[in-house]
């Protein structure tokens, strides 16, 4: 949020044109003194940015502003000192106290005095006390180093005293330099450039530079010392080219000239020098007609004449007319805020020039008053002067007058505008938010998931499209007046932060949600998915098993296929309690994220409690039936046999069509116990006899365990085909593809083990049959596939 002073104010924090007509200078004592204020925070900031950007730190655009939250204080601090500091990143009111009173506690061990400066006087942007912190914090460690071991070197505590002696001696002997303050010394430029020329005469011709305005010196002084000495450009000319220019800025920047000069050769009979020329500018200042403010010295120790005089009024009359040409351009005022905010950016630069301006206009101004007052010209020329003043003064305050007036309207317009976004951006926030608390809680089911899902992508979208406003209004322009900008910024900015935490707060709740949703979506369809691939393998067991209780097996071919199911059965069973408390794991990692009061708290559990019922009852009925063959004299426990499978899918039945396993049997813990398990099946027309049933050979050892690893993951890789059937997989959108693509990577790489085991075991396998010297073209047959 920007923040802009209005026309009412003066332009505190904005730089706006001068007010009234321009007579010449002197008769405006008040606005200089607003002046010097504008200037050291001008100058001030210009330091600090120069400090900044040693640490690739954002500079600082209005120092008023930027420093009330104290992150730029404590960047500043890093830079000086070298050492990090931890600051609170909100946006409240009381983090920037807390951060302003941590740069506070670092300045306190830095022994940098503070009197009466509190963190409330810098968060709420006092301009005084603002200024008085950063002049302390300039003083301590532009002071700090050699200028400081020069003080102690002379004994001398005054660093007033120090510098002036220093500038005294070092420009000894230049024609027109007297300097006896840090003010009205250095208005016309000699001074600076005698400080430069003294030490580096190369550099420049001095006669030359003493011949020029006293603006054109003072820009020569900045540029050479900037380019040659490496100092930043901390002063304009027209900050220093004033009645009474400011004394701290000038300071600040002749510490910069100290440390950049050689300074060996300073001495006590110096100082001394300097004590009574101090003495000497105040009493002269206490005489002056004008005041204590020095007004009476002229603006220039070389008269620049009669011919100087018109060479500047066409130089400024020539900018004048080319300001006046850009603000008739500007087009009429538009209807959209980002439009409204390019012209009022675009306006303020305009009126940035014309600030800058004013000092040469004051300085065309006075120079003809000097001229009629000095009555060295003819008749027609004062009255040809007299006349280009009346021109000059009337087309500035006609091009400062329609500044205001357009400054004012685009002002108008644009809170207008930005009130209109804000209101519109509380209904925004005030319906999401009833949206959000209207939307249900995720579940019961997963086609409620899906629902919720794409609820939830509609808001998400909705939030997309927000985004824009959002951003325009964090790049607020505010205007506020001087009386009571204070109040109307603080009130505002409030306002902002209380919006800006319910976006913040809509934003968490979205991304927390859609991570929820995006884990439920992953683990609840596969969740229903084994748990309807359970409940089918149960059905199917359950009805052969009952038909073995409606048909009991009365001979003995009967009796072996019956045994050799229940075998399978077993055998499956080991798979399928894998199955369950895999659905028990899911189980978990659904419920964390359903809310306790949702049903699916109950129906979970109760689907896994009904299918452990269900297991558990298979179970009985299957010892219930080994049971009963034991007491026919079989054990099922001895018996391999192929598995006949009937049309009914029941045991009953003589010989047929039988399924017989390419893999049948796996080893116990008894060695001569074997199971039969169904892992690779063809389907071949035979007749079995019960001598044939009998004949069949027990198997074990590598090739047992081997199919009943290959059974494992035969199965599975069954249920992944069915996932990615094409036809389905087609119509599925693209987060759900995504989804699912991720389901199935995670599936893929947990079974890697499971198929580097099966690879291993069927080498192992193919290995020793050929070792007996027997066919192992079932063991080939499955690793290939």
């Amino acid at each position: 949020m920007e923040r802009r002073g209005s026309k009412k104010g003066g332009g505190k924090d904005a730089p706006s044109p001068p007010s009234g007509p321009l007579p010449p200078p002197l008769l405006f004592m008040e606005e200089e003194k607003y002046e010097r204020e504008d200037v050291q925070k001008k100058t001030f900031a210009k330091w600090i940015n120069s400090q900044l950007a040693k640490g690739h730190h954002p500079p600082v655009t209005d120092l008023f502003y930027d420093l009330r939250d104290g992150t730029r204080l404590l960047a500043l601090l890093e830079v000086l000192t070298g050492r990090q500091y931890k600051r609170e990143k909100g946006r409240m009111r009381v983090h920037h106290l807390n951060n302003v009173s941590r740069a506070m506690a670092v300045l306190e061990e830095s022994s940098v005095k503070l009197v009466n400066i509190s963190n409330e006087h810098i968060v709420d942007g006092n301009a005084k006390l603002t200024l008085g912190l950063v002049w302390a914090v300039i003083l301590h460690w532009q002071v700090q180093g050699v200028l400081r071991d020069v003080m102690a070197d002379l004994q001398q505590t005054s660093l007033e005293k120090t510098l002036l002696a220093w500038c005294r001696q070092t420009t000894k002997g230049y024609q027109g330099v007297e300097i006896d303050n840090f003010t009205t010394s250095w208005s016309d430029g000699l001074a600076l450039n005698a400080l430069i020329h003294s030490q580096r005469p190369r550099l420049f011709e001095w006669t030359v530079v003493a011949r020029k305005h006293p603006l054109a010196r003072l820009d020569h002084a900045f540029r050479t010392a900037q380019d040659h000495l490496g100092i930043e450009r901390l002063l304009d000319p027209e900050d220093v080219n004033s009645q009474v220019p400011d004394k701290k800025s000038i300071m600040m920047y002749v510490m910069c000239l100290f440390q950049a000069l050689p300074h060996d050769s300073l001495t006590v009979e110096a100082l001394q020098g300097a004590t009574g020329g101090l003495q000497a500018g105040m009493g002269a200042a206490a005489l002056s007609p004008e005041g204590s403010g020095g007004g009476g010295r002229p603006l220039s120790t070389v008269s620049i004449g009669l011919g100087g005089y018109q060479r500047t009024l066409e130089e400024v009359l020539g900018w004048l007319l080319g300001a006046e040409d850009r603000l008739a351009a500007m087009p009429p005022i538009a209807d959209s805020t980002h439009a409204v905010k390019d012209q009022f950016h675009d306006l303020e630069e305009l009126m940035l020039d014309l600030t800058a301006r004013q000092g040469g206009v004051g300085e065309v101004l006075g120079e003809g008053s000097r001229l009629l007052r000095e009555g060295v010209m003819e008749e027609e020329e004062e009255e040809e002067v007299r006349v280009q003043m009346k021109l000059l003064n009337t087309r500035w305050e006609e091009l400062r007058v329609r500044a205001m007036e357009r400054q004012a309207r685009l002002h108008h317009t644009l809170m207008a505008l930005q009130e209109t976004q804000l209101d519109a951006l509380k209904r925004w926030l005030t319906l999401t938010e009833e949206r959000i608390a209207n939307m249900s809680q995720v579940g019961p089911s997963t086609s409620a998931l899906r629902q919720q899902v794409a609820a939830h992508q509609e808001l998400q979208h909705d939030l997309e499209a927000e985004q824009s406003n959002i951003n325009s209004l964090s790049n607020m322009v505010v205007v506020v007046d001087e009386a009571n900008s204070d109040s109307a910024y603080s009130s505002l900015e409030d306002e902002l932060n209380a919006l800006g935490e319910r976006w913040a707060h809509i934003c968490r709740w979205t991304e927390s949600r859609w991570s929820t949703l995006q884990t439920l979506s992953q683990h609840w369809p596969r969740f229903e998915e084994e748990v309807s691939a359970l409940k089918e393998w149960l059905k199917d067991k359950e009805k052969d098993l009952r038909d073995f209780e409606s048909d009991p097996a009365t001979e003995e071919e009967k009796f072996m296929r019956q045994a050799s199911y229940l075998q399978v059965v077993e055998a499956e069973m080991d798979l399928q309690q894998r199955r369950f408390d895999g659905l028990q794991d899911l189980s978990g990692k659904i419920l964390i994220h359903i809310p306790e009061e949702s049903p699916t708290h109950t129906s979970l559990p109760q689907q896994l409690e009904d299918l452990q019922d269900r297991l558990d009852l298979l179970a009985s009925i299957i010892e219930a039936q080994t049971a009963r063959l034991s007491a026919c004299g079989i054990d099922i426990s001895k018996v391999a046999a192929p598995v006949q499978v009937s049309s009914g899918g029941g045991g009953g039945g003589g010989g047929g069509e039988v399924v017989r396993s390419a893999t049948t049997t796996i080893t116990t813990k008894d060695a001569s116990t074997t199971l039969i398990t169904k892992v690779v099946t063809t389907k071949v027309t035979e007749t079995v006899s019960a001598s044939s049933a009998k004949r069949q050979k027990l198997e074990g050892g590598t090739q047992v365990d081997f199919s009943v690893a290959l059974a494992k993951l035969g199965e599975w890789m069954g249920g992944v085909e069915g996932k990615v059937d094409q036809g389905e997989v087609d119509q599925l959108p693209l987060h759900q593809l995504s989804l699912l693509h991720d389901q199935l990577q995670a599936e893929v790489e947990s079974q890697q083990d499971e198929y580097n085991k099966v690879v291993s075991l069927g080498e192992s396998v193919v290995s020793e049959t050929a070792t007996i010297g027997e066919p192992c073209c079932g063991s080939e047959e499955a690793l290939r596939r």
